[in-house]
C-alpha cells in the first residue's frame, strides 16, 4: 500500500498547518469523523469505494490552471486532490463529468443545432438538452464502464448510446410519471482504458411516441477500480451560495452521489457581488445542512483575490461568516484565504493569475497541498523535493501484446504531460512474457519533443537462467532509443523489467509515453496486467 507521508494524529496535522491559525479561527478540523473512518477502512485493506463531492465555483472547476480541458481537470486543485487519493489507493476514475464541465473548456462536445442549457436541473442548473433529432453529445472517459445521468420526463425519449463507434443500446428516457432529475443508466463490460461515448437524440419515444422527442442529461461518472475515493467535481462557474440552494441542484446531486465528505469551497463570487452577510450566512447554512444528511462537511474559504475598489464588505467578513456557520452547524472549516495572507498578499506571492482572482498552477497546487494535508493526515508542507502532489501512478489492468518489431504504446492514457522547466523521475515496472524462448522484448520512453535532459536505463530480467547473465541492461540516451533483449529463459513465463529515467523539460511542456515491441516479427511480446508507470515531479 502506498502512503503519501507519515501518518499523524489530526491534532498534529492542525499543528503542522499553523498552530496560530488553529487558535485564531482559521482552521477547525475536529468533526471529520465519518471521513476518517472511511480512510481507516481503506487503509485497513477494505475493497470498497467512497465518494467526495467538491462544490464550488470556477476555481473548483480548475480555472485558471491552464488553457485546456486537461489543465482544468488535472492541474486544478480538485484534480490534484484526486491524484493524491489515487496514488494512495487505486485510480477509481475521474468522478462526475458534468454536461458542461468545465465551462471554459468543455469536456463534452456537441453536434447539431438544438442544444441549450436547462436552468432547472444539473450542476448549477446547467444540464444540457435538445429537441432536435440526431443532435449528439460525445465525451471521452477512462474506465470499464460509466453511469450516465439522464433527466427523465414526459418530453424525453429514445437515446442511442454508442461506445467507440459501436451502438451499445437504445435507451427510452420517457416516463409519464414525475420528472426524475437524476435517472441513471449504467454501461458496463468495457476494457479498462479510454473510451468515447456518444448520446444521440432519436426524436421519438417507444413508450411516449412523438411526445418524447427530447434528450436531457446531466453528465456521466466513469466506473473504474475496486477500492479508493471517487472525487466528484461539482464546480459551477459563477456560483455563489445562492446559486446552489435550489432544491433541484445540490440536494439532487448529493443524493445521487451520497458522499462521505462534501467540500464546499466558496466566498469569491459572494464577495465580488457583495451578498449581504446575513443572506450569505443563511444560504450557506442551508447548503451545509443538506450535505450533512449524507456525510461530513468541510467548509473551505477560498477565492482570495485582489481588493476591489468600492467594495464596502471586505472578503474577511465572508471568511468570518463561513467560520461562524461551521461553528453553528458543527462542521470542519479551513481558510485558504488566510493561508495566503489575504488577496493582496496572494498576488504578491504569485498564487493568482493576472485577473487577480483565479489561482494559477502554483495556486491550485498549494490549495491541493492544504486539503490533502487535512484529508490524508500528511504534513501540510511537503518536502519541496518530493512534490507528492505532482506524483501519478497509471496501472495496466489487462494484458497488451505486440507481435511486431514496431514500437507501440502500452495504452493511450499512459501518455503523460510534463510541465515546462521541471524535473521528473520516471519508473515503469513491466511484468512481461514472450511467446518463444528466442523472442525478447524492447522497451523505451518516447517524448513529443527533445527535453533538456533525458537519461534512463532499462533492466530486463529473465533473459537466461538465474545468474549473472539473467538480466539484459541498456541505456536510454534520447527519445525512442530502445533497449531490446533477444530471448527469455522460458516461453510464456512472466518476468520483470524496469525502466527508469530522469527527464528535465525546457521552456515548453513535453509528453512522454512508454513504448514496447517484440524482438521478432510475428512472435508476441506481452506486457502483463499489473504493469504500472510512476511519474514524480521532483523539482
Amino acid at each position: 500500500m502506498e502512503h503519501l507521508g507519515t501518518r499523524t494524529t489530526p491534532a498534529a496535522v492542525a499543528s503542522r498547518q499553523d498552530t496560530q491559525a488553529a487558535q485564531d479561527g482559521r482552521v477547525r478540523l475536529d468533526t471529520l469523523y465519518r471521513w476518517r473512518a472511511a480512510i481507516a477502512d481503506l487503509d485497513g485493506g477494505a475493497s470498497t469505494k467512497y465518494s467526495v463531492c467538491v462544490v464550488g465555483d470556477s476555481i473548483t472547476e480548475g480555472a485558471i490552471a491552464g488553457t485546456t480541458t486537461a489543465d482544468y481537470r488535472d492541474k486544478g486543485f480538485v484534480g490534484r486532490l484526486r491524484a493524491y487519493l489515487a496514488a494512495r489507493y487505486e485510480d477509481v476514475g475521474q468522478g462526475f463529468i458534468a454536461a458542461y464541465y468545465p465551462f471554459d473548456y468543455p469536456q463534452w462536445s456537441y453536434t447539431g443545432t438544438g442544444w441549450g442549457f436547462h436552468a432547472s436541473f444539473g450542476v448549477g442548473g446547467r444540464s444540457r438538452f435538445t429537441s432536435t433529432a440526431n443532435d449528439a453529445a460525445s465525451v471521452t472517459f477512462t474506465g470499464t464502464g460509466c453511469v450516465i445521468s439522464f433527466i427523465r420526463g414526459g418530453v424525453t425519449g429514445n437515446v442511442r448510446v454508442t461506445i467507440d463507434g459501436t451502438v451499445y443500446a437504445t435507451v427510452d428516457t420517457y416516463t409519464s410519471g414525475a420528472v426524475d432529475n437524476y435517472w441513471n443508466y449504467t454501461v458496463s463490460g468495457l476494457s479498462d482504458g479510454p473510451h468515447t461515448l456518444t448520446l444521440t437524440n432519436l426524436g421519438t419515444s417507444t413508450a411516449g411516441g412523438a411526445a418524447g422527442n427530447s434528450l436531457y442529461f446531466n453528465g456521466l461518472t466513469p466506473v473504474r477500480g475496486a477500492r479508493g475515493v471517487i472525487v466528484h467535481n461539482i464546480g459551477s462557474s459563477g456560483a455563489k451560495a445562492s446559486t446552489l440552494t435550489p432544491e433541484a441542484y445540490l440536494q439532487a446531486e448529493l443524493q445521487q452521489f451520497a458522499p462521505t465528505l462534501t467540500i464546499i469551497a466558496l466566498t469569491a463570487n459572494d464577495y465580488t457581488q457583495q451578498t449581504a452577510i446575513a443572506t450569505y450566512t443563511a444560504e450557506l447554512t442551508t447548503l451545509v445542512n443538506r450535505a450533512k444528511t449524507y456525510g461530513d462537511v468541510l467548509l473551505v474559504a477560498n477565492g482570495a483575490r485582489s481588493v476591489i475598489t468600492g467594495q464596502t464588505i471586505p472578503q474577511a467578513s465572508y471568511v468570518a461568516a463561513m467560520r461562524a456557520v461551521a461553528d453553528a452547524t458543527g462542521v470542519a472549516f479551513v481558510s485558504l484565504v488566510d493561508r495566503w495572507g489575504g488577496g493582496p498578499n496572494a498576488v504578491t506571492l504569485g498564487y493568482l493569475n493576472a485577473d487577480g482572482l483565479h489561482p494559477n498552477v502554483k495556486g491550485h497546487a498549494d490549495q491541493a497541498n492544504a486539503l490533502a494535508a487535512i484529508l490524508l493526515d500528511v504534513p501540510v508542507r511537503p518536502n519541496p523535493m518530493t512534490r507528492v502532489t505532482d506524483r501519478s501512478i497509471t496501472h495496466l489492468t489487462a494484458d497488451v501484446t505486440n507481435t511486431t518489431t514496431t514500437l507501440a504504446d502500452v495504452r493511450s492514457d499512459f501518455t503523460q504531460t510534463l510541465e515546462p522547466n521541471a524535473t521528473y523521475r520516471v519508473e515503469f515496472y513491466v511484468p512481461y512474457s514472450t511467446a518463444a524462448t528466442t523472442t525478447g522484448i524492447g522497451l523505451t520512453l518516447t517524448t513529443s519533443a527533445a527535453p533538456t535532459l533525458l537519461t534512463g536505463s532499462v533492466d530486463i530480467g529473465g533473459v537466461a537462467a538465474n545468474g549473472t547473465a539473467s538480466i539484459y541492461s541498456g541505456a536510454i540516451t534520447a527519445s525512442a532509443v530502445t533497449v531490446a533483449s533477444a530471448a527469455v529463459a522460458a516461453a510464456n513465463t512472466i518476468y520483470i523489467a524496469l525502466v527508469t529515467a530522469v527527464i528535465r523539460t525546457g521552456a515548453s511542456s513535453v509528453t512522454v509515453r512508454p513504448q514496447f515491441r517484440s524482438s521478432v516479427a510475428g512472435s508476441g511480446a506481452t506486457i502483463r496486467a499489473g504493469a504500472h508507470l510512476e511519474l514524480t515531479r521532483v523539482a
